[in-house]
Order: C-alpha cells, then sequence, then structure tokens
C-alpha cells in the first residue's frame, strides 16, 4: 500500500504525463500527415513514441494512488480525458490543416478533403464505397470495386443508371479512386455494413460522421469496460489501460478503423455471462460475429454456457444479419477467402515457421506449412483454455484474451487496430504484456518507409519477440506474487 507522500507524488506526476499524452494526439490530429520516407514516418513514430511514454507514467500514476479504486469522480475523469483525446484525433488526415470550409465539403459530399493515407491507414474509403453501393442499390459483397470502375465496366456499360447512380458526381469517383486492392470483393461482415450504410444515410461519403460513429462505439467500449470492472469488484482506474491508449485512439479517432464496434460486442458478451444472462451473452457474442468473425473461436469456451435457447438465439441473429446479402452467392466470402488465404503483414511465429520452411523444404510453399505450425498451436491454446477449471470471473475473462490474443498473435496478418479487441480483455485482466504490444506494434508502421512492403526481420523481431519475453517476464513477476 503506497504511502500518503507517495500518493501525492503520483498525482502530481499524473497531471503532466496526461498533457504529455493530450500534447502527443494533438500533433496527431493537427500537423502530422501520411508522408512516405524516412521524415514522416519518424516523427509519426516519435510523437506516438511520446504518447506513449505520457500513458504509461499516468498509468502507473493512477494506478498507485489509493484514492481512486472505486472512486465515481475517477471514472469521469478517465472518460472525459479519454474523450478530449480522441477529439484531438479526428481531423487526423484532413489535407493541407482543418479549416470550416473543409468540414462542410466533407459533411456535404462537395469535394474529397482528406488524405488517401489517415495515419498510414486507408481503409475507410472501403467503408464509405460499401455504404454507398448499398444506398444505391448494389449488394457489396457482389462486385469487388474494380469490377465498377468509372467509363471502363463492362457492368457498367451495361447499365448506364447504375453508373449514374454510383458516380453522379466527382466526389464519388475520388472517393473510389482512393479504395486499395479495388480487385478484392469487401470482407467486412453484416453488422459494419449497416454501420456504414448509417453513415452514408447521415452524410453520403463523410469521414467526419463516419469517425463520430467510431468515437461513440470507442466510446461505449469505455463504459462497457465499466460497468463490467464493477461486476468483478476492480478498481475503476482499470479503464484507463482502455480509454488512454494511444494505439486506440490512433486507429478509431486517427485512422478510422472500425474495430471498436466488434470491441463493444465482445464486451459486452462477456458481461453478460459473468451475470449469467446467456442468452442476452449469446446475441452479444453473435453481434460480435457480425462485426468480426473472429469471436467465433470463442464459442469452445461459452457452448455450455449458452444453453439452447442461448444457440437457437446466436444462430438466429447471424442468419438474420446475413440474410439481406445472400443474393451475393459465392461472391458472400470470396473477399474473406482472399484475404485469409494471401494476406501477410507484421507476422511472428508465422514468419519464423515460414523462413524455417523455405530452408528446410525449398520446393514447397513455405506459407503452407507456415499456417499448418500456427494452427496446431492455436488449436492447443484453445484445448488448454477449454480443459482449464474456471474459478472465478476473472478467469472466464483470461480465457477469452488468451484464445483470442492467441488467434492474433499466431495469424499471418498481425494488424496494429486487431489490438482494439485485446485491450479492454488486458484491461479486465490487467495483462500488461498486451500494453507493452500495443505500443511495439506501432513499429509495424516502419514499412512505409521502403515503400515496398517488405518486412524487415529485425523490425519482426522487436516486436514479436518484445511480446514473448514481455509474457515471460509478467508470468514470473505474477508467480512470485
Amino acid at each position: 500500500m503506497p504511502t500518503s507522500a507517495q500518493t501525492n507524488f503520483r498525482v502530481w506526476v499524473l497531471l503532466p504525463a496526461l498533457i504529455c499524452l493530450g500534447w502527443a494526439c494533438w500533433l496527431g490530429g493537427f500537423r502530422l500527415h501520411s508522408e512516405p520516407g524516412e521524415t514522416g514516418v519518424f516523427r509519426f513514430l516519435t510523437v506516438f513514441g511520446f504518447a506513449f511514454a505520457g500513458y504509461g507514467i499516468a498509468l502507473w500514476s493512477v494506478a498507485g494512488a489509493t484514492w481512486n479504486q472505486h472512486n465515481k469522480l475517477t471514472l469521469w475523469a478517465i472518460l472525459v480525458s479519454g474523450l478530449i483525446l480522441r477529439l484531438f484525433l479526428l481531423p487526423a488526415g484532413i489535407s493541407e490543416g482543418v479549416s470550416w470550409e473543409k468540414i462542410q465539403a466533407d459533411l456535404t459530399g462537395k469535394n474529397v478533403v482528406w488524405d488517401r493515407f489517415l495515419l498510414y491507414d486507408h481503409d475507410v474509403w472501403r467503408y464509405l464505397w460499401d455504404g454507398h453501393q448499398q444506398a444505391v442499390g448494389v449488394n457489396p459483397y457482389r462486385y469487388a470495386p474494380a469490377e465498377l470502375e468509372p467509363y471502363a465496366s463492362p457492368v457498367l456499360t451495361n447499365d448506364p443508371q447504375l453508373e449514374e447512380r454510383l458516380f453522379p458526381s466527382d466526389f464519388w469517383r475520388d472517393e473510389w479512386e482512393y479504395i486499395n486492392y479495388k480487385e478484392i470483393p469487401t470482407i467486412y461482415p453484416p453488422l459494419l455494413q449497416g454501420t456504414f450504410r448509417l453513415s452514408h444515410r447521415l452524410a453520403p461519403g463523410s469521414v467526419l460522421v463516419f469517425k463520430f460513429l467510431l468515437l461513440l462505439a470507442d466510446l461505449g467500449v469505455c463504459a462497457a469496460l465499466a460497468w463490467v470492472l464493477k461486476e468483478l469488484r476492480l478498481p475503476v482506474w482499470t479503464v484507463a489501460i482502455y480509454a488512454w491508449n494511444p494505439l486506440v485512439i490512433k486507429e478509431i479517432a486517427g485512422s478510422a478503423h472500425a474495430d471498436a464496434i466488434p470491441a463493444l460486442c465482445l464486451v459486452l458478451a462477456l458481461g453478460m455471462f459473468l451475470r449469467e444472462k446467456p442468452i442476452q451473452g449469446s446475441i452479444w457474442l453473435a453481434l460480435g460475429v457480425l462485426a468480426k468473425l473472429t469471436p467465433l473461436v470463442l464459442l469452445p469456451l461459452v457452448w455450455r454456457k449458452m444453453g439452447w435457447r442461448g444457440w437457437m438465439a446466436f444462430v438466429l441473429v447471424v442468419l438474420s444479419g446475413y440474410a439481406p446479402f445472400l443474393d451475393a452467392g459465392g461472391a458472400l466470402f470470396q473477399g474473406f477467402s482472399v484475404y485469409s488465404r494471401e494476406w501477410v503483414f507484421n507476422p511472428g511465429l508465422f514468419e519464423l515457421f515460414r523462413w524455417l520452411a523455405l530452408n528446410v523444404m525449398p520446393t514447397v510453399n513455405p506459407s503452407l506449412p507456415a499456417k499448418v505450425c500456427c494452427g496446431l498451436l492455436f488449436l492447443a491454446v484453445v484445448i488448454w483454455r477449454w480443459r482449464r477449471p474456471v474459478h472465478s470471473p476473472q478467469d472466464f475473462a483470461e480465457n477469452w484474451l488468451w484464445v483470442l490474443g492467441g488467434l492474433v498473435v499466431l495469424s499471418s496478418a498481425v494488424m496494429p487496430w486487431y489490438l482494439v479487441w485485446i485491450l479492454p480483455l488486458a484491461a479486465l485482466t490487467r495483462r500488461f504484456t498486451w500494453v507493452v504490444f500495443s505500443a511495439l506494434c506501432l513499429l509495424s508502421y516502419w514499412v512505409y518507409i521502403r515503400g515496398d512492403g517488405i518486412e524487415e526481420p529485425w523490425r519482426l523481431g522487436v516486436i514479436h519477440a518484445g511480446f514473448y519475453l514481455t509474457l515471460l517476464l509478467e508470468k514470473g513477476l505474477r508467480t512470485e506474487d
């Protein structure tokens, strides 16, 4: 238990730490741009390095203070400060500075006023395009964007009215140009498609409105975390692990990734299962699957808790979500199939196994044995956590963390924004290895220095060896306690 003097010291350290974090977020929102090459990437990493320094000191300060353990004022201070940090990053990506004229142009669909990359990420253009397709009556799973190229698509040549609806102005041609991997159909499940459609209904093509929707979901994650923490009787400062995390703030408010939506569903599902409400838990888990297919791996951990009513609710919700898109036929999961087969980014053990396969079996595609090895390891993790006795709510939450976290680190594509739906579970179990990993994953953006997509072995080693070493260190420290 810290003394009064230690608590006062931590309180005085907290304010400058939060100022440092806020300053870095303000720079990220108003001054940083996704410039390729060393200068831009170094500037980005430096700013968010300062953000993580402030974040780490702030967590240390608030965790050690004796006054904050179950204080509602502390919770509100964390939530409000988290909101401010997110608001700082909302303008990230606006070309050549923020102005009221540019905001109006974005909200009215007059001009595209954003850079193609929002802090080195550009998935938002696919989101907006999917919403636009639905608005004009096109199933977003049916066509890859390349199949709807303006002035060149056979589909549009045979249906000039559809071309007029899809491209009523240069605004939509410009947004179409910003989409990456145009040859691949969308991979995003129905709940996200509904979010894209809602954003389009509010303000067609607006990045800012879409960011506001994600901001609401992100704040919902913070509120849901506070609710589950109360159920677990954990101190309220734990919300700050997620609410103040710079990577979460950057990926949601800065880069407009949609992963706050599955994160919200997962936290609410966990909370419902902990409260012995299997039907509600099953519904939220199904919504999580409709936002991201990955929560399917949690079914072995909850199948007994769900009961037959929960299973019926789960299946009904999932089928209802996909029903409006079934006319896509075999194309419904085509994008996901391509992604799961071919995508490689920031790999950890997968890359090690691939290197070994390349040297041991040079005539075989090295990705195949690497996927088999990682798949077997993941299966072992699932069986281990499935067989592990659950003695407390924390054990149940930790099982979720191990399975979802194992899926992430053993996959061929370890996207930084995937940690958005891992960090809430890390907060609930207070596993700081994932906090360290969220900082290390910033180095994955180093790839933009070269611009050729090649992953340097030293960088992958720092990120993933750092994760496993921190995991072992944390385990050792907990064993000593």
